[in-house]
């Protein structure tokens, strides 16, 4: 019998007290829970599941995890494990947040212990029996743990003490921000990471868990070996609420000029290590004023309870931190001395920059108060802006408090699950043009439910940046929507061969976890097999015949370019095709022998196939220009079997003014070229077989070349 848990009361109980989104969306917070809950598998049957839950950023996962707790509860768990965060902000934030929603309403349904010490035996002994005992009815034990080796291995310790009793008490453990420190950092060094390990130790004692790993970059634990205890068994992708502003919204295909200002190349530091600024660049100064626009106009309508925020990150190493935070306080006072001063010419010359500021502003949010209500609160809001500058950075762990204004400067600290309340200006002057996509996503902290923030929203970013970040949605809703089918289809996570689109330069994470192999593949460059030729006889006759079937069938015409005065060798058909037919019915049909090739032409095919799908989403009808090459000298062109890369493709003739087979390409166009070669023995000469190879020829301006794809090698 098909197991299919339910919502009960104490679901129902945590429903009713979320207050801020609506029923058709509590709806689908249930829906998708139960499909997290029925994917980890019943309770008490000596399970040991891994699942992958992923959201996008800031999108509502503590939510989520939450209701899934609540189910569990509904279900017969009585133990929930949540491992809250790496630092001691995020723990507390995090545990708040649960505490708050599930357990404060539950109704004695839920006792609660935080990094417990190893001499609490007695405590979760007592409390397993009782749930044992009451079959269920009794209060299910909640463990908060910090992500550190010391608590967690206290837990394992506490659970082994326990012994017999613990046997048959089914196990929740909720892994939030899955991506950090749980996975194999050490994998590189043949070692393990001492919080790897502790989890690894505290799973020993569990007789019956599902682990539910929580992320919103899902890349690290999708890269690790099939094999390894954190390789999910299974993914539920989530929905995000209504009102929620994140990668679609920032960075659709044409650039969201509201939101999305580009910081000028000469204001970016070109080298690795380049030199302190010693005075704000004109971008910064200009984010800025419109920071101070948005917490004058708070203080207009007398909103004092609200806060407003701007977040810098102008640099990785945290003395541009610092650096940042001295220009950021000059900058004030120069703006409160000019403000307080009589000389009216400054003063009118700095009133206009900031009738710009508001200008912009005003374009998006229609609300905002009138200039001269603006200009009036501006002295009160410089100075609350001047006492919430803080740097948040690994040199300076001081918990921020949250004010009417708030400029926090720093880099990774304010980065994976960190919530900046009220966060309308975003200034990333740091650029990663070959750093982890991961890394990159999380620093996305302007996206969220942003409500009427949106409009008062601006992000700040390097033109190089810009485009990363455009890339990375093609990159994250390819990967959501490949985890979907899997799902859909009821297909474990081990049977997917993982395929990535990535902006090229990018790493997927860090190589220090990345235990599956895998192969990147250049979309920048002309693509065919590297050895096109193994004697294959099923493979190689499908491709002949494919060949046969396009150039008799698909009424291609003698191709534009080629020229009367060019030998037969230099002739060639063509003809503009659908898109989804030539994936189809020739792309879809070539299989290849060596395992390199095979995940070159698959990686190949998963861009090919986004690419028109992306053109279509865009209502466009994506065609690719085919051509059979030299149809008839078909097969008597040879070309040598050697090892390693062949040059496959007949180049430029100048005496004949053949400009060589890539130049026949249509610039604009994904090209697919048929060579059929009679393929021989390298040296001995002898006559091997025919076979086809299938360069595939990306459009020379395409915004798809910036993108590779990234292929697990089986």
């Amino acid at each position: 019998m098909t197991y299919q848990p339910t919502s009960g009361k104490q679901t129902e109980l945590f429903l009713s007290g979320i207050t801020d989104i609506s029923e058709p969306q509590k709806q689908i917070l249930t829906k998708e829970s139960l499909k997290v809950i029925k994917a980890a598998g019943p309770s008490a049957s000596g399970r040991q599941n891994v699942g992958l839950v992923v959201g996008y950023v800031q999108s509502g996962k503590t939510m989520s995890l939450t209701c899934v707790s609540s189910l569990a509860r509904d279900n017969g768990y009585a133990h929930i494990i949540i491992l809250c965060g790496v630092t001691n902000e995020l723990f507390d934030q995090n545990m708040k947040r649960v505490v708050k929603d599930l357990i404060e309403p539950s109704k004695m349904a839920f006792l609660t212990k935080a990094n417990p010490r190893k001499t609490e035996v007695d405590f979760y002994r007592g409390k397993f029996r009782l749930f044992k005992l009451s079959k269920g009815k009794n209060a299910t034990v909640v463990t908060f743990l910090l992500k550190h080796a010391n608590h967690i291995n206290n837990l394992a310790t506490v659970l082994q003490g326990v012994g017999s009793d613990a046997n048959g008490v089914s196990t929740l453990v909720i892994d939030d921000e899955a991506h950090m420190a749980g996975l194999n950092t050490s994998f590189t060094r043949e070692e393990e990471s001492n919080v790897y390990k502790a989890l690894k130790n505290l799973r020993s004692k569990i007789s019956d868990y599902a682990y539910l790993q929580y992320t919103a970059t899902p890349q690290a634990p999708l890269l690790v070996h099939l094999g390894d205890c954190v390789s999910p068994e299974f993914a539920i992708v989530l929905t995000p609420g209504e009102g929620y502003a994140g990668g679609r919204q920032f960075f659709p295909e044409k650039s969201n000029k509201d939101l999305i200002i580009d910081i000028p190349a000469k204001e970016v530091p070109e080298s690795k290590d380049p030199e302190l600024p010693n005075s704000p660049p004109t971008s910064f100064k200009e984010a800025l004023q419109k920071f101070l626009i948005g917490v004058a106009d708070n203080l207009a309508n007398d909103r004092r309870d609200s806060v407003r925020s701007m977040l810098i990150h102008p640099h990785k190493e945290t003395k541009w931190h610092w650096r940042y935070s001295e220009l950021t306080k000059d900058y004030l006072d120069f703006l409160q001395g000019i403000l307080i001063e009589e000389d009216e010419g400054e003063k009118a010359s700095l009133i206009k920059e900031f009738q710009k500021a508001y200008k912009d502003l005003n374009s998006t949010c229609k609300t905002l108060s009138d200039f001269e209500h603006i200009v009036e609160a501006l002295p009160e809001a410089l100075e609350h802006a001047k006492s919430g500058i803080m740097v948040v950075n690994s040199t300076n762990r001081e918990k921020v408090q949250w004010n009417i204004a708030n400029i926090l400067i720093g880099g990774e600290v304010l980065g994976v699950g960190f919530t900046v309340k009220g966060l309308t200006i975003s200034y990333m002057l740091r650029t990663s043009p070959k750093g982890q996509i991961d890394s990159m996503q999380q620093r996305a902290r302007f996206f969220g439910y942003r409500g009427k923030d949106l409009s008062l929203t601006r992000v700040y970013l390097s033109e190089e940046t810009h485009a990363a970040f455009r890339d990375y949605v093609k990159h994250e809703e390819g990967t959501r929507e490949e985890l979907k089918k899997m799902q859909e289809a009821g297909k474990s996570l081990k049977q997917w061969r993982r395929n990535f689109l990535i902006r090229a330069g990018m790493q997927l994470t860090r190589s220090s976890i990345q235990s599956l192999v895998t192969l990147r593949s250049d979309a920048t460059k002309t693509t065919h097999p590297l050895q096109p030729y193994y004697k294959h006889e099923q493979f190689n006759s499908e491709h002949l015949k494919v060949l046969d079937e396009v150039a008799k069938k698909w009424g291609l015409d003698p191709d534009p370019e080629c020229k009367k005065s060019w030998t037969a060798a230099q002739k060639h058909l063509s003809g503009y095709i659908d898109a989804d037919k030539v994936l189809h019915d020739v792309i879809a049909r070539f299989n290849w022998v060596n395992e390199d090739d095979i995940a070159r032409w698959d990686s190949n095919f998963y861009l090919l196939k986004f690419m028109t799908e992306e053109a279509k989403r865009q209502g466009k009808s994506p065609m690719f220009k085919v051509m059979v090459m030299r149809p008839s000298e078909r097969g008597t062109g040879e070309r040598g079997v050697t090892t390693g890369a062949w040059e496959l493709l007949q180049g430029r003739n100048p005496a004949g003014g053949y400009p060589g087979d890539k130049a026949m390409a249509d610039p604009d166009v994904t090209t697919i070229q048929l060579h059929c070669y009679t393929f021989k023995h390298g040296r001995t000469g002898e006559i091997m077989g025919k076979d086809i190879v299938v360069p595939i020829i990306l459009p020379a301006k395409s915004d798809q070349r910036t993108m590779q794809a990234i292929m697990q090698v089986k």
